[in-house]
Parts: C-alpha cells; structure tokens; sequence
C-alpha cells in the first residue's frame, strides 16, 4: 500500500501495534487460511472497534500536539525579542564607543569600530544612526575645498583660508534647526576664548527651507552672536560631506582633521591643535 504522507504511515504503524496488543490472538486469526465467515465478521468488528479507538486517541494527541507547537512558536517568539533586545544593547555600546572615539579625533579606531557594527550589527536601529558617522569619516584627511563661494557675510567678513596653518572650525547651521541654536552660544564661546591665539571659527549657512537673512540677522542680534559667519552656495557644504545640521569641521594644514557633530568637538580638544 502507498501512504501518502508521514502521519498516514504513523497512522497505520499505531495501528497495528495497538490492534496487536489488544488482541494477542487476533493475528493469528487473521493469517488462518480457512476462516469462517463469522469469525472473519467478528475479526473485522474487533478491526474496525480498534481503529475507531485508535482515530479517538490519535485526534486528542493531534490536538495536544497542536497547544504544545502553540506554545513553542510563542516561547520562540519570545526568545526572539530577547535576543533582539540583546543585541540592540550590543550595537548602542558599540555606537557609543565610536562617539567616544571621535571626541578623541581617534578616526583610526572609530572607522575599525564601524566596520565591526556594519559587520555583526548591520540591522540593528544602532547601524541605521551610525550611517551619520560613515558619511563623516569621508572627509577625514582629504584636502579642504579651495574653491567656494561666499554669497554675504553677516558679520566677521574676511576672506576664509582654509590651506594656511592655521586651525580653522567650521560650523555648519541653520536659523530653523532647535540643535543649531542650541550650539550656537557654544562655538561663539570658542571663538571668543581662543581667537587670540589664532583660532579662526567661521558659522556657515545656506539660509534654506524656512529661513530668511532677515531670520538669521534677527538671532544674531537676538543672541548677542559675535562669531563671523557667512552665507554659502552649498559648495562648502558639499566639500566637507555634510548632508544634515548642525555639523562640525575642523581644519589644519589645508587637511580635514576632524568631522562630526558639535557636540562632540571640546575645547579642550581644539587647544591640544593650536
């Protein structure tokens, strides 16, 4: 006989095996050659009484089965948030370390400790914010852009040089973005407690989506802003990889020595550079 499928063939092996062991002599009643008619409808009675038993006891474990894979696909489901959850918290210690790394402009590391977060920890909310940090390190090293243009000065107006030897932070900012306000009173602090030792600081926007130059001169005032700041072409933004504000460059020797956010640059940091 071909069974058509794995529960049909358990099925029948069940079955025989119980019909076997309820009945020690039906067997051998059952290979006798010359059976009579009545005891062949009695076999087949006796037949037919176990296999209705055997459907009962087979249905209840198809349905016990049935609670058991239940639960196990919700302790699988469980397992599965568990482990996510884990390794969430193994990418954020990871993302946290790269912070670390670039407030200490040690790029060498953070660009090994991004490769290892793109490698174990590519579909983790972590590796989706630290695609900020691949599109930065872009820019560490490579030459300043020479070619730009500056569209008005608000106030500081002179003319950017960014290949002399001199340190020169960039700060990218618009009037609109809460962050940008928010660091704004801090690099105008490190412009005017380090502009006397040859610091240049020059505050850069494009004065797009909402803003306006009467905006942007309304919170200078406002702010009591003394830092020069200018209004670009997007050019500047372009050769320094920023795509989002606020951001943050720093510049030596012609050479990109440092990218990322505001926040993130100390002036201790910049001290250590002049």
């Amino acid at each position: 006989m071909k069974l058509t499928s794995t529960s049909e063939f358990v099925h029948r092996i069940v079955f025989i095996v119980l019909v076997a062991l309820s009945s020690p002599t039906l067997i051998a009643d059952v290979t006798q050659p010359e059976l009579s008619t009545s005891k062949t409808a009695d076999t087949d009675e006796k037949i037919g009484h176990v296999e209705r038993k055997l459907m009962e006891k087979i249905s209840i474990l198809e349905n016990r089965l049935a609670e058991q894979e239940k639960r196990l696909r919700k302790i699988e489901k469980q397992t599965e948030i568990r482990d996510k959850t884990a390794l969430e918290r193994e990418a954020a210690l990871v993302l946290r370390s790269i912070a670390s790394s670039v407030k200490k402009a040690d790029f060498s590391t953070a660009r090994k400790q991004l490769a290892t977060l793109m490698k174990e920890y590519g579909a983790t909310q972590a590796m989706s914010r630290a695609y900020r940090y691949q599109r930065e390190f872009l820019a560490i090293g490579k030459d300043a852009p020479k070619d730009f243009r500056v569209e008005k000065w608000f106030q500081g107006e002179h003319e950017p040089n960014l290949t002399g030897d001199h340190v020169s932070v960039l700060f990218f900012w618009e009037v609109w973005c809460p962050h940008c306000r928010r660091e704004m009173p801090k690099i105008d602090d490190l412009y005017l407690n380090n502009k006397a030792d040859g610091l240049n600081v020059i505050a850069i926007t494009k004065v797009n989506k909402s803003a306006t130059d009467e905006k942007v001169e309304e919170f200078i005032g406002n702010e009591g802003i003394q830092v020069p700041i200018l209004k670009e072409d997007g050019s500047l933004s372009r050769g320094f990889f920023v795509s989002g504000v606020p951001a943050a460059a720093v510049v030596k020797g012609g050479k990109i020595i440092w990218r990322g956010h505001p926040m993130m640059l100390s002036e201790a940091l910049v001290k250590s550079w002049l």
